[in-house]
């Protein structure tokens, strides 16, 4: 599913595909556990908008960490989780909004209950309804929480 992304030239947005493909990849990742670097919050939402043809906001720094430790030493480097996420979506081309839909990326501020998290901000997909999707030591996490930032992310067809 991770294939190299083509211009925008070369493909169409259909979000109908993005509305049909995000249950699916749900689903998948409550079958996942956590591992570091490779299916954690930073990664999966990235892994997420490649699957949807865009451009890897994580390559940069993609399996440059391996444990909590390494991804907190990753985003301390960047300035905290706030750097490595805005320079990552930027670097990708993906454009901040205000308004998250489905499907689209953010950096959020989970509540307490919902356990420990890396510098209490997280990567996540939004659901739709004002939920989010994160990935996780634990499973994953659905539920509301406090949006940072967050960034659109469009469905190419392949």
């Amino acid at each position: 599913w991770a294939g190299t992304p083509r211009g925008p030239g070369r493909r169409r947005v259909d979000h109908m595909g993005k509305r049909e493909a995000l249950p699916r990849w749900l689903d998948r990742a409550v079958d996942t556990p956590c591992d570091w670097g490779v299916h954690d919050c930073t990664i999966w939402p990235a892994n997420w908008v490649v699957h949807c043809g865009g451009v890897d906001p994580a390559a940069v720094w993609r399996g440059r960490y391996r444990t909590l430790l390494g991804a907190a030493r990753l985003a301390s480097a960047a300035g905290g989780m706030a750097g490595l996420y805005d320079a990552a979506c930027r670097g990708a081309g993906l454009v901040e909004t205000v308004r998250p839909l489905l499907g689209d990326v953010g950096l959020l501020s989970l509540p307490a209950r919902a356990g420990p998290t890396l510098g209490q901000s997280v990567g996540g997909i939004a659901i739709g309804g004002g939920d989010w999707a994160v990935v996780q030591e634990h499973g994953l996490w659905i539920g509301r929480a406090a949006v940072i930032a967050a960034w659109r992310v469009e469905w190419r067809t392949r």
